[in-house]
This record gives structure tokens, C-alpha cells and sequence, in this order.
């Protein structure tokens, strides 16, 4: 698994996530990533704040937070989802921030998620890629504007993840408007052989590319191979090929 990110004004950057959710040699950005490595059931997250300044970096740290202080706390994924959002309803000053929530289960490979007003995640399976359409909630902090205090309806939602799948979640900031141009299914498509931090890479080098190098938006992508649970069998030839990778470890 492995994430790459680019902002506003810089060409962008790798940032492998690691246990804990740091994003190695970048500091706190509106868009937040989250990894955490549980015994069982690992866990994922990609948030994006509203704004590009300073406020959306604090926006994108009371969300990620909240959501790291109910994970530790054993909340599901739809109870972290209300914390999320509480904690920008009573911080955000009016912010709001969308974001995407997947757990693992690596005892029996069930998969589950919740949206909350984030662009639709990616899947790749035997070659084919499609936008998994979920029941969307809306984003972190948002009821504010409703002026309810009610909690917002977080469901969870099963997620068909096989042995061989690739994940890709995206920010807004990879639907650029000046690269509107780009097939990023094809491009998913056609990066299916690459290991996922050579593919994240190659696709945010793509936005970037189709957008003259000037960003109005962060441009984040996590992109995650499923190689199944400890009892599935994985058939490698619906999955990257490693052979082209670095041997560096990511996961």
C-alpha cells in the first residue's frame, strides 16, 4: 500500500504511510492520510479539508484526530465517522472536511467502508476498472450549515474486495478542472502492473502533467493491492508485478 500527494505550486511528492498514519517527510496538509495497523483488521482513511491555507491544515488535524482518538477508543468505522464530524462541528469554525474510512478484516477478508461526501474510490479487478458507486453521507462538520446538532447517518458498507484487486482512493484535487482531459480509469488501467507507490506516482505525475504543473487543488491518491487474507489464495497474475518495483518495504 502506498500514497502519493501533490499541492498547489510544487511538482509533488511520496509519501509512504507507515504504521501510526505519518506521512513521511511532509508535514500536516489539508488533504490527511491515515494507515493503522491493527492485529486483525487494519484500517484507512483519506480526508481533505476545505481551503489551501493554514486553516485547512488545522481542519485536516482536528478530523484526523478525532477519527485516531475513536479508532484507539474501539469505535467502528461509523462511530468514528460521528466523531469526525463532531469534533468540526464544535472546532472547524465552519470548515468542513469529506474523507473516506476502509477497515480489513485479515481473518476472513471482509471489507468494509464509509463515505462521507468523497470522491468515489477506484477498483481494479482482472484488468477492469470501475468507480465504486457508495451511499454518500455528507462531509465531516457539514451539518453545521444546517444548523443541527442531530448526528449525521454514518453507515458502514460492505466492500467486494478479492485477492488480486487493487483500491484506489483520490482526492478531489485528481479531478483538476485544467486536466479534465485525462481518463483516470484508463490511466488506472494502464498502470496495473506497477507496484502501488510506482502507481500512485504515476498518476498524480499524470494530474500534475495535464494540469502545466499548476495545481489549484492538493492531489492526493492511496492506492492499496489486496492480496487477500491469511487463508485465501491469490492469484498474482490479477495483481502487480513486482519484478518492476524498488525492494523497498511499503506495507
Amino acid at each position: 500500500m502506498a500514497a502519493t500527494a501533490g499541492w498547489p505550486g510544487e511538482p509533488g511528492g511520496t509519501g509512504d504511510l507507515s504504521e501510526g498514519g505519518s506521512q513521511r517527510g511532509e508535514p500536516i496538509l489539508p488533504a490527511g492520510l491515515l494507515a493503522a495497523a491493527e492485529a486483525a483488521a487494519p484500517q484507512l482513511s483519506v480526508t481533505d479539508a476545505m481551503g489551501l491555507d493554514v486553516n485547512a491544515a488545522l481542519l485536516a488535524t482536528v478530523a484526523v484526530g478525532a477519527l485516531r482518538r475513536a479508532r484507539r477508543a474501539g469505535a467502528d468505522l461509523a462511530e468514528q465517522a460521528h466523531e469526525a464530524d463532531r469534533a468540526l462541528r464544535e472546532h472547524g469554525h465552519q470548515g468542513y472536511a469529506t474523507g473516506q474510512l476502509l477497515r480489513l478484516n485479515l481473518r476472513d477478508g471482509t471489507s468494509e467502508f464509509v463515505n462521507a461526501g468523497h470522491p468515489w474510490p477506484l477498483q481494479m479487478r482482472d484488468g477492469k476498472v470501475w468507480e465504486i458507486v457508495p451511499e454518500v453521507h455528507m462531509p465531516f462538520g457539514f451539518s453545521h450549515y444546517f444548523h443541527t446538532q442531530s448526528k449525521t447517518g454514518y453507515r458502514v458498507q460492505s466492500l467486494d474486495l478479492r485477492p488480486g484487486d487493487r483500491l484506489v482512493i483520490v482526492t478531489d484535487g485528481m479531478l483538476e478542472r485544467n486536466a479534465a482531459g485525462l481518463d483516470l480509469v484508463d490511466l488506472v488501467a494502464r498502470t496495473r502492473q506497477l507496484h502501488p507507490r510506482e502507481a500512485s506516482r504515476a498518476l498524480v505525475g499524470a494530474v500534475v502533467d495535464a494540469s502545466d504543473g499548476h495545481l489549484c487543488d492538493d492531489a492526493t491518491v492511496m492506492c492499496l493491492d489486496w492480496h487477500g487474507s491469511a487463508h485465501s489464495y491469490r492469484d498474482a497474475a490479477t495483481g502487480a508485478d513486482l519484478s518492476s518495483a524498488s525492494h523497498r518495504n511499503t506495507t
